[in-house]
């Protein structure tokens, strides 16, 4: 436990150092004073809340529908708050995915079902991300998208540009990998990570080669008509997810703005390669500067930022800290109880 305590702190100094920036550079006296309390900002906030609450569910009902109704919804909340967590205090580009198959088989899933949920689960995220990105792209200028002809704008949009292409060869490879050519792309795995520079990491390649196959072999069983709901609730969560900032600025600006919504896969595709925990400190940037215009002022953009990362990454933090120290100990007992059954 003692990275998971180095990696939080390191995620929590990392966003409190830029928030400060951003507060004594941007606030003032009369921050608060703009800042208006009406019914639209009660009902803003409890939509930002409403939409929160219900991506989480939404991903814990794929987890349940990926599991053929075997994963309790408590089981599956408890997934969803430790991957969350996870994803959190791990670098972005890392992220929490890779440990669903632990999760889940801590949970009672199999090894050939826990692997199968997991890659299913990281293909549906990417083949969401992929397909509203490309909807985004073409239906909103990229001076708007990507605010104006700057050199920041321009610099934005080639990292932007540079992460999609990846994620869509990525989200190709998984395809083709899972649903047409398993063996084939893990020979091919396999015999890429036998060059010699790369051969340090042959053992776990050749254990995620194996694993493709048993993802493959589980969703030809059930067929393409099981990946229907699951794939409506991957869109269901991704949407959920980006329209907490809308929910948020229509709070306090008084209007709904879409254009918000579609930087939002801007924001979270650039967020895709950071290196610190969770995008810490450059969420809350990118935030502040995506959606001041639609604010009045830079200040009031700061407020929602802090809001805004409070709802959805610091409550990570806190439900993480909660569920852990429960989930060790129960999987500490299941193991135990393995043994003693096997001594016996």
């Amino acid at each position: 436990m003692r990275m998971n305590r180095v990696n939080i702190a390191l995620a929590v100094v990392c966003g409190l150092a830029v928030v400060v920036w951003m507060m004594c550079r941007d606030l003032s006296s009369d921050t608060f004073k703009g800042l208006r309390f009406t019914w639209m900002t009660v009902a803003g906030m409890a939509a930002a809340v409403a939409l929160f609450v219900g991506q989480n569910l939404c991903m814990a009902w794929r987890f349940v529908l990926l599991s053929g109704g075997k994963l309790t919804w408590k089981a599956a909340l408890r997934v969803t708050v430790l991957l969350e967590f996870t994803s959190a205090v791990t670098p972005s580009s890392v992220g929490g995915g890779s440990l669903t198959f632990v999760y889940l088989c801590r949970e009672g899933m199999s090894v050939g079902r826990g692997t199968a949920i997991m890659l299913t689960s990281i293909f549906l995220d990417e083949l969401v991300v992929c397909i509203g990105c490309l909807i985004v792209v073409a239906i909103v200028p990229h001076s708007l998208l990507f605010i104006g002809e700057s050199v920041v704008a321009t610099g934005t949009r080639w990292i932007f540009f540079v992460v999609l292409s990846a994620t869509i060869a990525w989200t190709i490879f998984l395809y083709v990998a899972i649903f047409h050519k398993p063996h084939f792309m893990g020979r091919m795995i396999v015999g890429l990570f036998s060059l010699p520079f790369l051969r340090r990491w042959k053992t776990k390649m050749s254990e995620a080669a194996d694993d493709l196959v048993v993802c493959s072999n589980e969703l030809k069983q059930r067929g393409w008509r099981f990946l229907a709901l699951p794939t409506l609730a991957s869109f269901v969560v991704w949407c959920s997810r980006y329209g907490v900032a809308v929910a948020l600025i229509s709070a306090f600006s008084g209007a709904v703005h879409l254009l918000v919504f579609a930087r939002q896969w801007v924001l979270w595709v650039i967020a895709m390669v950071c290196p610190s925990p969770g995008g810490s400190g450059v969420n809350e940037y990118m935030f502040s500067v995506y959606c001041a215009e639609f604010l009045n002022g830079a200040g009031t953009a700061v407020v929602l930022a802090v809001l805004w990362r409070l709802l959805t990454y610091y409550s990570y933090l806190v439900a993480g800290a909660i569920v852990i120290p429960s989930w060790l100990s129960k999987s500490s007992s299941k193991e135990q109880k393995v043994r003693l059954e096997s001594k016996a």
